[in-house]
């Protein structure tokens, strides 16, 4: 959904946060591989619109790597991580 939501609007916008480990590595790793190797992973499905730039990998939020305070609050809304 992160990557749909990634193609849609803007990716520098779009973050993705998660405490598993594994999914930031996947996305790390998705985003360090060259667009060729990217088009051997590409799964085709009826849906598919035969391109890989619509699998835009997110920002990835990996809480369990931030420091206190690290995260700015939202105005209005109380701090996340104190």
């Amino acid at each position: 959904m992160a990557c749909e939501l990634a193609y849609v609007g803007r990716p520098e916008d779009t973050f993705l946060v998660t405490c598993d480990k594994r999914i930031r590595k996947v996305v790390d790793q998705f985003k360090g591989t060259d667009l060729k190797k990217q088009q051997e992973w590409k799964i085709p499905s009826s849906l598919d619109d035969r391109s890989i730039k619509r699998w835009v990998p997110p920002n990835v939020l990996y809480l369990p790597a931030l420091k206190p305070g690290e995260l700015k609050p939202v105005q209005g809304q109380k701090p996340l991580n104190l």
